[in-house]
């Protein structure tokens, strides 16, 4: 009897020894889980600063005075060859809105091979003038020179507005700003009820972008006398009427001409893709607006 008592008092205590021997372990494992889950959180959150982001008041800068136009205005009124410098964009009222800045590839001021364009705009908070866009109710660039009589081209881009209405001497020229991602921000009121032709880039995203400008002439009623051209097999990738045409027995005037009238049931695939990748920016938007919340 006492030595199956001794045997068993032997077995508790080794069964109690290794108890706490595998609680330990457990909790060291769990201690271990707990410090890597803490490791891991900080450091994925250890080079994450929130980007704090300034509110601006944009508008019309003054008619007068030193801060009628930016710095680098002023520096280029006086030169020659500065064309395509900066364009300035002045509503139907005549009032000026903003600038939109042109690099050219290595110029001062961008380091990159390719261009650079900045826009700059008034703050009427600061007083000053900034490198930052008009949300929305942008202008037209060169709205203000719309002739009553004349038909209008639109294509995309300044520089090519201007050689444009060099080609083309009986219509008006205008294009929005921002490039072809953001049509959407610019009002195109004034060219209600004109006869109104798109001038694509020879690229997807110029032919794209030309697609939903006419979708936003067509759903908010400025026109119902929209066309666009077809484009000739054989131009270069990114090609626009600021470019050379080297095609033998095509022009410009003929490219022009090859307008005809825009069917949305015809581009009916084109515009649901249009309204997808908005519907979806939308979405983005607002879940960006909760989780700021």
């Amino acid at each position: 009897d006492d030595q199956k008592t001794f045997r068993l008092s032997i077995s508790k205590n080794i069964r109690r020894a290794y108890g706490e021997i595998s609680s330990k372990r457990n909790e060291g494992f769990i201690m271990s889980i707990v410090h890597k889950s803490i490791s891991i959180v900080n450091k994925k959150s250890k080079h994450k600063e929130e980007k704090v982001s300034k509110d601006f008041k944009l508008g019309n800068p003054p008619r007068n005075g030193t801060d009628a136009h930016p710095s680098f205005v002023w520096a280029m009124q006086e030169l020659t060859g500065t064309e395509n410098a900066y364009y300035e964009y002045i509503n139907n009222n005549r009032e000026t809105c903003f600038y939109i800045r042109r690099y050219e590839p290595f110029e001062k001021g961008n380091d990159s091979p390719k261009k650079r364009i900045v826009p700059y705009s008034y703050d009427l908070i600061t007083a000053t003038w900034v490198c930052h866009a008009w949300e929305k109710n942008r202008p037209l660039f060169h709205e203000n020179r719309l002739d009553l009589h004349k038909p209008v081209i639109i294509v995309e881009g300044e520089k090519t507005v201007l050689e444009a209405e060099k080609l083309f001497k009986e219509y008006d020229v205008v294009t929005w700003s921002g490039g072809s991602k953001a049509m959407g921000q610019t009002t195109y009121e004034v060219l209600k009820d004109k006869r109104i032709i798109l001038f694509p880039d020879n690229d997807k995203p110029g032919v794209l972008a030309m697609h939903e400008v006419a979708k936003i002439l067509i759903e908010e009623d400025i026109s119902d006398d929209v066309s666009m051209v077809t484009l000739p097999k054989g131009l270069p990738d990114g090609w626009d009427l600021a470019d050379q045409i080297n095609i033998p027995g095509v022009t410009y005037e003929g490219i022009l001409d090859s307008n005809t009238e825009y069917d949305p049931e015809e581009h009916s695939k084109i515009w649901e893709k249009i309204n997808k990748r908005d519907d979806k920016k939308k979405t983005k938007q607002t879940v960006k607006a909760i989780a700021k919340d």
